[in-house]
């Protein structure tokens, strides 16, 4: 893929290289990066070992990081410098974005592990930042509607 999203410009500090987006770019590259993402989200799930804190919450953890940083530069010009083209974005980006986050986070066999690992999280010499990593992610998902029986999570993905 030719996306100035996914090449390394090795600019200091990691800089945006703003000069080189085009709008066009936005979508291809939240696309890649939903891929990207779907793929680390299938290999946690697919992964045979038991659950534990590194194959599943922190797998979890660095799953979208693309889609963070795509995400991240369209809004902030979103909010900064947009013409009516980056914001006409907003109405396909923002869908793309919901999407994700419901299949991901409504998701039961994910769900499943994400709780073995909250269930175990003292039996796995985690620190104190780690343990709460997994309290917040189990409770994340918890408060996303993650142990609701099937007919009820498709039900809060129609109201989304």
């Amino acid at each position: 893929m030719n996306n100035p999203f996914f090449t390394d410009y090795k600019l200091p500090y990691d800089a945006v290289p703003f000069s080189k987006l085009k709008t066009e770019d936005f979508i291809p590259a939240v696309e890649k990066s939903i891929e990207l993402t779907m793929n680390r989200i299938n290999q946690i799930i697919n992964n045979n070992n038991a659950p534990n804190f590194k194959n599943t919450i922190l797998a979890l953890e660095t799953s979208e990081e693309e889609l963070d940083y795509v995400m991240s530069v369209y809004w902030h010009l979103f909010g900064s410098e947009s013409d009516k083209d980056l914001k006409d974005l907003a109405e396909k980006i923002s869908p793309m974005g919901s999407k994700l986050k419901n299949d991901i986070l409504l998701n039961s066999e994910l769900f499943n592990k994400i709780k073995i690992v909250y269930q175990n999280k003292n039996n796995e010499n985690l620190d104190d930042e780690d343990i709460r990593l997994v309290d917040v992610t189990y409770k994340s998902f918890v408060r996303n509607g993650a142990d609701l029986n099937d007919k009820d999570k498709e039900n809060l993905k129609k109201e989304v």
